[in-house]
């Protein structure tokens, strides 16, 4: 048991002298680099060769989306990034400090490349150090430098909401490096390549977007720094790319559905009976039905300068309503014309003889439907309908013309719904899911 405590006792001290000696020789490397801090400078470009280009490796961790706000065309988003360059000015050799490859220090004591969102909104658009960077000695001439941001980004994006709630973004956030009065070739961005990082790896799913895809680019792009000059200016760029698209599962339950059912029971209204006399109410309900509606979904669709798909159904709805009680209002004048009104024979040939044979409604022959009306005419409205194979059934003309006219809405009526929902409803549905 005693040779065991001894053991443990012996470990733990040579433990702690070890880490002793590792902060002594950390200490003397600090020390050192102190000491040539003026060598390395901030205002010295980290290269000893003058026609050394300095490359920055670029790689990226996308967190989250954390808002979309399509009235003002911007995105916000939570990623990390990370810059990894040379610095050739700030060198040691390991051995001569126990073997230490790897300390800190703080951004403001060594060259850092000026790096700016260029389509970003608000404060923070210069990408400054937040934390300090790490120094790896890669060689005895050479020191790799990593730094690492990690914050939001609120930037710019155009957005397409005609497909709503189906709609897709792609947004690029772009970060442009300064030259720094040194030309456009001193710093070169790379997408890192060789392993990089899984750019969703620490994505965390939002309850209102779908991450699609994400990706980063580096490449050279023109950008006009100088407000009133047209020309512009070849920069190194780095550029993260976020595809996303809406949740509809919360616009279907809530937006889609009642707005379907309310539009059957717009078609309902075309199958209500002259003789009821709710034909005419019926459909002031409706069109007051679909007011209320987008009233409620005035803060729901987004507001932008394309129109949503959900906005064009309502509006399409609400003239079809419009016609639809034109027409019945005309309908009920026609059906309840006072006796002895004689019809003009434009009216008469058009919605008689023609629209009255179309929707057979035009009576055994059309010699009687042009003959003065006789005391048969004055008949119930629900014998007007009906006609014996023996003995035909004479008909008012403007009987005859309503019931035409109401043919004709159930038809174009119920037309004109099918192509509505099929346009704006059952088209964005299907292309979604390609």
């Amino acid at each position: 048991m005693k040779p065991t405590l001894f053991a443990i006792f012996v470990t733990l001290l040579l433990t702690a002298a070890g880490v002793q000696g590792q902060q002594d020789f950390e200490g003397e490397l600090d020390t050192y680099l102190k000491n040539n801090i003026s060598y390395f400078s901030p205002n010295l470009l980290p290269r000893i060769n003058k026609d050394k280009v300095i490359q920055i490796v670029m790689d990226s961790l996308l967190c989250q989306i954390v808002s979309v706000d399509t009235a003002k065309q911007s995105i916000k988003i939570s990623a990390i990034i990370q810059a990894v360059w040379e610095e050739d000015r700030l060198v040691w050799d390991p051995k001569k400090f126990g073997g230490v490859k790897v300390i800190n220090r703080d951004a403001s004591e060594i060259w850092f490349p000026v790096i700016i969102v260029y389509n970003g909104i608000g404060d923070g658009q210069l990408l400054e150090p937040q934390m300090p960077v790490d120094l790896l000695s890669t060689t005895v001439n050479s020191t790799q430098v990593t730094a690492m941001w990690r914050r939001e980004f609120e930037f710019a994006c155009q957005f397409d909401v005609s497909k709503f709630p189906w709609d897709q973004h792609d947004c690029e956030l772009e970060f442009f490096f300064s030259d720094q009065g040194h030309g456009n070739s001193m710093v070169i961005p790379i997408a890192k390549t060789n392993y990089p990082f899984n750019i969703k790896a620490l994505y965390t799913e939002s309850s209102e977007w779908t991450l699609v895809n994400a990706s980063s680019k580096a490449e050279y792009r023109a950008y006009n720094l100088i407000r009133g000059v047209a020309a512009k200016q070849m920069l190194p760029s780095y550029i993260i790319k976020v595809q996303f698209k809406r949740v509809s599962t919360y616009y279907l339950i809530s937006v889609i559905t009642p707005l379907l059912l309310l539009t059957l029971l717009q078609v309902l209204v075309y199958f209500v009976p002259l003789e009821s006399g709710e034909k005419l109410g019926f459909g002031i309900t409706i069109m007051l039905s679909y007011t209320v509606f987008l009233l409620l979904l005035d803060g729901i669709l987004p507001k932008s300068q394309s129109t949503p798909a959900i906005a064009s159904f309502i509006t399409s709805a609400m003239i079809l309503s419009t016609v639809s009680l034109l027409l019945t209002s005309l309908i009920m004048r026609f059906h309840y014309a006072p006796e002895g009104t004689k019809m003009p024979a434009c009216a008469r040939g058009f919605f008689v003889r023609f629209l009255g044979r179309v929707f057979c409604v035009n009576g055994s022959s059309s010699a009687q439907v042009g003959e003065t009306p006789t005391a048969d005419a004055a008949a119930s409205e629900s014998s007007v309908r009906k006609m014996a194979d023996s003995a035909p059934v004479a008909k008012s003309e403007w009987i005859v013309a309503s019931y035409a006219i109401e043919r004709l809405m159930v038809a174009l009526g119920v037309f004109a719904t099918a192509a509505i929902i099929g346009v704006f409803v059952l088209k964005p549905m299907i292309q979604n899911q390609d």
